[in-house]
């Protein structure tokens, strides 16, 4: 109940007592005897009145409430259908192309059933989980880090773009969370894509892949803002999920124009916990192994050491079809080079200040470089901010480098990449 809901009926119950009170005297002024039954109906009449007005704006509040939602339902609906003419259209300009296009056509549908059904369990799941779990204080995270490839390509990247979401527009955790849950539910998680550039020469290698979150407006918000707003409301995982579907389709479409820039994806340790994405995940890709060598998958040091057994195979398996891993946020630098070879980690990602701080100590900076090329395993630097740390970098051997010196994360669709 809100509080006009609660304060009006108290507010035209005094109306009516004070009507009660006076009605004597007005009546009397009018030259009817005073009669205390007169007195009480006046007031009466004065409540129902007050309270059938109140009703009638609480109606038509609820009305507005409703035809907002009834238009949502039919905004999605109308999606659906553009998808579905989408698909029509594939098929009419597929018709001709034999067997491929009708493998092109099973593999568009595959992933429209991803998108749509499996998403949808998993906000379900996410939406239960949130509130079974007890609310904790919110932890400051950085954006996702970037992950590594072996491709590469000419063009120049563009200089940055600082994002077009202003954090001071949402500073209440409440009202973020509501645009995320918004966004999750009306389709508006997009793709966002930050360079990774081959050190020293600085040429573009691939991008990172990051979700994006717009709000009705057709803002953005950043990632380092969302990320653990999300995380402790338990949407991490269907956010991730969003975005490897997303992905996928964005690297399909990009191999089909011979772009030779890879693709790094995150998934998260949600993710990995997830039993019925996951293994339904990594069946999709095995039946996309064409994919493989262009997209990579990031997973954190803490993760790849706490695989259960399951999750541990299914992602063997992809690692034998050419699918590679990068680790990321390590920060143990003694590592087991060749076990993580034999898994499929080609990359480790360490944060900038990580590595400089642990490499300045070694009487030898370039100890870890050689441990890596043991097992071909290229090293990763995510958080270059400025030259001179770019400098200091290069001393340790350095293979690849993100961050704000190359450029911030900016929508696919306004990115060339071709």
């Amino acid at each position: 109940m809100s509080p006009i809901q609660f304060f009006a009926p108290i507010a035209y119950g005094a109306l009516a007592a004070a009507v009660a009170i006076g009605a004597p005297e007005v009546v009397e002024a009018l030259g009817f005897p005073p009669s205390l039954i007169t007195s009480v109906l006046l007031g009466a009449n004065v409540f129902l009145l007050g309270m059938l007005a109140q009703e009638m704006m609480t109606r038509r509040s609820q009305d507005a409430a409703l035809a907002e939602r009834i238009q949502r339902v039919q905004d999605v609906l109308i999606r659906q259908r553009t998808d579905m003419r989408s698909m029509q259209e594939t098929v009419r300009a597929q018709g001709e192309a034999g067997p491929e296009g009708a493998a092109e056509l099973e593999t568009v549908v595959a992933e429209m059933r991803m998108l749509k059904t499996l998403v949808g369990q998993l906000s379900s799941r996410s939406a239960a989980a949130a509130k079974a779990r007890p609310a904790a204080p919110v932890v400051s995270r950085q954006a996702p880090p970037s992950r590594p490839l072996t491709a590469t390509e000419e063009d120049d990247y563009d200089d940055p773009i600082e994002p077009a979401y202003d954090d001071r527009e949402l500073t209440d955790e409440e009202v973020i969370l509501d645009e995320v849950r918004e966004a999750l539910n009306d389709d508006r998680v997009g793709l966002s894509l930050q360079p990774i550039m081959q050190l020293p020469s600085r040429r573009l290698s691939m991008y990172q892949c990051i979700a994006e979150i717009r709000t009705q407006e057709g803002t953005d918000i950043p990632a380092a803002t969302y990320l653990p707003i999300a995380e402790q409301a338990g949407l991490l995982a269907t956010i991730n999920n969003m975005l490897l579907v997303r992905s996928v389709q964005f690297v399909r479409r990009m191999r089909r124009q011979r772009s030779q820039v890879g693709y790094v994806c995150e998934i998260v340790g949600e993710t990995l916990r997830d039993r019925d994405f996951f293994s339904d995940f990594t069946a999709f890709m095995r039946e996309n192994t064409d994919l493989a060598g262009h997209l990579h998958f990031q997973i954190t040091q803490h993760d790849a050491y706490r695989l259960d057994a399951q999750t541990d195979q299914e992602l063997a398996a992809l690692g034998k079809l050419g699918f590679r891993f990068v680790m990321d946020k390590t920060t143990n630098l003694d590592l087991f080079v060749s076990d993580l070879s034999d898994k499929g980690f080609r990359y480790v990602k360490v944060e900038a200040p990580v590595l400089i701080e642990k490499l300045s100590k070694q009487a030898d900076p370039r100890v870890l470089r050689r441990n890596l090329d043991h097992g071909a395993i290229d090293l990763m630097v995510d958080g270059i901010d400025k030259d001179a740390q770019l400098v200091r970098l290069l001393d340790f051997g350095v293979d690849f480098g993100q961050g704000a010196l190359f450029g911030q994360p900016r929508p696919a669709e306004k990115r060339d990449i071709y």
